[in-house]
């Protein structure tokens, strides 16, 4: 959908010249959204390159993420972050916009980035994408940073219920 920010992203690349990309999304949620988002990813065919996937069971999407170098969100709105926090367990650097539960996920320039703007991101990403050294760097400290003890969907279920109970006085 349009607050996902693909669009916006896209249409920013032309500063990331040479990278890869890999966007996951359901395209029937909002069809001309995605129309345009597949016609602006063939102008810039050669330049980069683009492929689009609809979702994606767990068990693969994880694979997928484990194959790529850096996670990207352009989005506008999260509220927790399923993704990012996936990316962030999975220890992929992560440049995103500054929204949701996010700085949880990012420790600024250890991990990844939080910038202001899509713009930004981009910029990021063609730095990234020209430094080795930079990849490097990031992606140790994201395996690095990323927690080691795994816990369980009831005991991820009774930590949120736990922080969201009123105070008992």
């Amino acid at each position: 959908t349009e607050g996902k920010g693909v669009y916006n992203l896209l249409s920013q690349l032309n500063v990331a010249r040479g990278v890869s990309l890999t966007i996951v999304g359901r395209h029937d949620m909002s069809p001309t959204y995605a129309r345009d988002c597949f016609r602006l990813a063939q102008r810039l065919e050669g330049a980069i390159d683009i492929t689009f996937i609809e979702t994606l069971s767990p068990t693969a999407l994880a694979e997928l993420y484990v194959r790529h170098h850096v996670f990207v969100s352009a989005s506008r709105f999260e509220t927790f972050g399923m993704a990012l926090q996936d990316a962030f367990l999975l220890g992929l650097p992560i440049l995103s916009l500054d929204v949701g539960e996010v700085r949880r996920f990012v420790q600024e320039g250890k991990n990844g980035f939080v910038l202001p703007t899509v713009r930004s991101i981009a910029t990021h990403l063609d730095a990234i994408g020209k430094d080795a050294l930079m990849l490097r760097t990031l992606v140790g400290h994201a395996r690095r940073l990323r927690p080691t003890v795994r816990a369980t969907w009831r005991q991820l279920a009774e930590a949120f219920t736990e922080t969201t109970r009123a105070p008992r006085v």
